[in-house]
């Protein structure tokens, strides 16, 4: 991936400047919406997963402890 970014980065220098401008707008564009959506699945699906793991492994195992 970034050798792939540096090759085209190298084409756009030669022949362009404006396209390394549009190469890293977009870059920083597509990172801080590839951020956004990891940042928002986690803060969704990791209270459940703790949950989950926790209902299963750690409840059930203090619930017992308890109740003997």
């Amino acid at each position: 991936m970034t050798s792939h970014f540096f090759l085209i980065v190298w084409f756009c220098i030669g022949p362009r400047d404006m396209c390394l401008g549009w190469v890293a707008v977009s870059l920083l564009l597509f990172s801080f919406l590839s951020f956004s959506l990891s940042l928002f699945f986690f803060s969704t699906e990791i209270p459940y997963i703790i949950r989950m793991f926790g209902v299963t492994g750690i409840g059930r195992a203090s619930i017992s402890q308890h109740g003997q």
